[in-house]
């Protein structure tokens, strides 16, 4: 066991003990009881289709990345929490660290030192942080926290550079997912709550894409390969471009849902299916078969995995927290569901530790935003 993860399950366990010390020492009881039993029964649920076979490692892997699912409602404590800003300005500040240090050191490599790595910079980028589709969806999730809470920073010049910066941010990581759910969530929000700064953002964001465009070659590769695109029944298997990749994938997935369309194939077997897809005549990407890629669409790794049954259990989920947000009038919780709803599109984001641990977070966090004190 590497000494990253002695230390990431030594802080899970403490923390979990001091959560659970304090709600008994200070009484508190464990709100959105429903909420948590949604939970409870996902995960039960995972088990459950875990057991018959007996648990290989894969599975236990996949357990142990989805006991989220039963850890954080206990380790959030909203009742006692007295200033939520410090948790988003913490977030904030170190995402937009993280990312300042991860492009000086691209700079640094690439154009001082010249060292061409790899033929895309957006590449080199995922290699000195992480994967680029995150670095979005952080960015968008931390300009939903500062454009929906205006008291989170009281200096406007401040507030206004790192809009800028995370807006930078997305665009220079070329995520297309990113961007496109950037556009829908300010058009959006600009539409319903008749925001003019959202407007502008709008402005922005055109600008931005055209600049983007004219001046970025790894932008434009990522852009001019949409044109490949020619529906969800085609996949040109002599062209392994982005978009060709994630038709086959979307295809495969649906086959292996197709053949288990109740109970899904369970985790240790889905990669398996898939490949077995993957290789078929009608579809034959061998790149994706190599590199066992998953379906890189939410809605279907849940299919294909737990079948419609436990694609019900994601529904129910979704269909509480909308209902719970809207009835609160919790636009930031809406909004933060909006875009995992547009992310899981085009990436499988609950299948990965950065995907479901920031997303469950917040989703449990911003649910209690009423709790907190103002």
């Amino acid at each position: 066991m590497s000494l990253n993860r002695i230390i990431l399950s030594f802080t899970l366990t403490a923390t979990i003990i001091i959560a659970i010390y304090i709600r008994v020492v200070k009484k508190i009881s464990i709100i959105h009881s429903k909420l948590n039993i949604i939970l409870f029964a996902i995960y039960i649920y995972y088990l459950f289709r875990s057991l018959p076979n007996g648990i290989s490692t894969l599975e236990y892997h996949f357990l142990e990345k989805n006991l989220a699912f039963l850890f954080f409602p206990i380790m959030i404590i909203p009742n006692v929490i007295s200033n939520k800003t410090r948790i988003y300005k913490f977030f904030i500040y170190s995402f937009v660290i993280v990312s300042i240090y991860a492009i000086i050191r691209l700079i640094i490599e690439n154009f001082i030192n010249d060292t061409q790595l790899t033929k895309w910079y957006f590449q080199r980028f995922s290699q000195l942080s992480f994967h680029t589709t995150y670095i979005g969806l952080y960015a968008i999730i931390a300009l939903n926290l500062i454009l929906t809470n205006n008291k989170i920073f009281k200096n406007t010049l401040f507030v206004n550079s790192l809009i800028a910066f995370l807006i930078f941010l997305i665009f220079f990581s070329t995520s297309r997912i990113a961007i496109i759910s950037l556009f829908i969530y300010t058009i959006i929000n600009s539409i319903f709550f008749n925001n003019k700064k959202h407007r502008n953002i709008i402005l922005i964001l055109i600008f931005s894409f055209f600049l983007s465009f004219t001046v970025s070659s790894d932008f434009r590769y990522k852009i001019v390969q949409l044109k490949d695109f020619r529906g969800l029944s085609y996949f040109d298997n002599n062209n392994y471009g982005s978009v060709s990749l994630r038709v086959a994938k979307i295809n495969a997935a649906y086959k292996v849902w197709k053949e288990n369309f109740w109970f899904g194939t369970g985790f240790d077997k889905m990669q398996l299916e898939l490949n077995k897809k993957y290789r078929s005549k009608n579809i034959q990407c061998w790149v994706c078969a190599k590199r066992n890629y998953n379906p890189h669409n939410q809605y279907l790794q849940i299919l294909s995995t737990n079948g419609i049954i436990g694609f019900s259990f994601f529904i129910l989920l979704s269909l509480y927290l909308i209902f719970v947000s809207m009835s609160n009038r919790n636009y930031q919780l809406l909004n933060l569901l909006l875009i995992i709803f547009l992310f899981s599109l085009t990436e499988s984001i609950l299948e990965s530790i950065r995907g479901i641990v920031p997303l469950l977070f917040f989703v449990i966090l911003l649910l209690n935003n009423h709790k907190f004190d103002k």
